[in-house]
């Protein structure tokens, strides 16, 4: 097999997965459960701010069980966007063409009827009824129903996979929330993965009903150290370079604090920097740290943007320096934005672009940035910011 040109983007699959081995266990005895029982546990959520490794969670784990063969039924897995869950006679097909029974499908949705119909030019009753399931969710649960009925799960399960779940609209919610009830008996394992904020999107979805009712949801935080070196010497080792000294692959995993997205800056900087300088240490060492950092200010600035986020979040982080507090309550947050001229709607932005999240485990629900680098990011750009202005209002003391 020939050696990989390059380190892939921090979007793609990586060359070695290393770490999160805790989440994978866990989605496998959820799998390992509904194979066994056949009744599915509701939605399973993860979340996580961007760049924390989501969709190569999602991905990783599809892989690793699709073809799998748990309690005499053969897994099978499907990755969809929150968007296709607002057609559910597509969803329908692509679930049946996931579990390879397509033909079963089409012909419990009369899909071939309407084809043939519409061709022919004469609109029968089973174009009515496979038109009325494209709009109206609440079909799509006697279709599921109904392929239980005929024996399409036989020995079978899916797992479900619904990438950037926060984006999901309310007409999809219904589909979402059909398949979480779980009360078609369709032995289907239902993985959601997004942003923080997916829950309470959710729970509170602008019209319609919600999903209030979910199981704990797993929160992706930065990869241990271990794990964090592994992902460095292993995915380096892809791309033809062994031998790295072990204080170069300690200082990019130190540098990269275990996020992912940070991660993939700092493998792409020592790509480079061994391609250019043969080996990883001085200045090439220092080459690749260049590169990270460049990418994990991106990082940063990007999340501030996205949400509109400069100004608010130095007055967040003025206030938590003040308080001398990694962390605020919500209420502390929004007086503190209240201060620079801010409202409660920049708070919300900021946490929907993935600049600040709840706190786990915090029963006043306090809010921090999602990584600790982050919050150190903005605690330089404040000195920055407060010793210009000391610098701009200092008395002009010339003759």
């Amino acid at each position: 097999m020939s050696t990989p040109a390059q380190v892939p983007g921090e979007r793609m699959p990586p060359l070695y997965f290393a770490g999160r081995d805790a989440e994978l266990r866990k989605f496998d005895a959820d799998l390992q459960r509904l194979c066994s029982t056949g009744e599915g546990n509701g939605l399973q959520l993860t979340t996580g701010v961007p760049g924390s490794g989501k969709t190569r969670l999602a991905g990783e784990f599809a892989k690793r069980v699709n073809g799998k063969v748990a309690s005499g039924r053969t897994v099978s897995t499907l990755m969809i966007s929150s968007d296709e869950l607002n057609d559910p006679l597509s969803l329908f097909m692509a679930m049946g063409r996931a579990i390879g029974d397509e033909q079963k499908a089409s012909k419990i949705a009369q899909v071939d009827d309407r084809v043939s119909n519409v061709s022919g030019g004469v609109v029968g009753t089973s174009v009515a009824v496979a038109k009325d399931v494209g709009r109206r969710t609440s079909a799509f649960g006697g279709l599921l129903r109904e392929s239980v009925e005929k024996g399409m799960w036989k020995n079978k399960t899916l797992v479900l996979l619904v990438d950037e779940l926060q984006a999901i609209d309310d007409e999809a919610m219904s589909a979402l929330r059909v398949l979480h009830q779980g009360l078609t008996r369709c032995p289907v394992l239902l993985m959601g993965f997004g942003l923080q904020h997916t829950a309470m999107r959710l729970a509170n979805p602008t019209g319609g009903r919600g999903i209030s009712r979910i199981a704990p949801q797993t929160v992706l935080e930065p990869l241990p150290p271990d794990a964090t070196l592994v992902a460095f010497a292993e995915n380096l080792s892809m791309v033809g370079h062994d031998g790295i000294p072990d204080e170069s692959l300690d200082a990019l995993a130190k540098a990269s604090h275990g996020f992912p997205q940070h991660i993939n800056g700092y493998l792409e900087g020592a790509h480079a920097a061994l391609t250019q300088y043969g080996h990883l240490t001085g200045e090439s060492l220092q080459h690749a740290l260049r590169y990270g950092h460049e990418r994990r200010v991106m990082y940063y600035e990007d999340r501030l943007t996205n949400g509109d986020s400069h100004g608010p979040m130095l007055a967040v982080v003025d206030a938590m320096e003040r308080v001398g507090e990694t962390a605020l309550t919500r209420r502390q947050a929004c007086d503190a934005l209240a201060q620079g001229g801010y409202g409660d709607d920049d708070l919300d932005s900021a946490i929907a672009h993935g600049a600040l999240v709840y706190v786990r485990g915090c029963v006043r629900g306090k809010m921090s940035f999602g990584i600790p680098s982050f919050r150190s990011y903005m605690q330089r750009v404040l000195a920055r910011e407060q010793s210009r202005e000391r610098s701009e209002n200092a008395p002009d003391t010339g003759r």
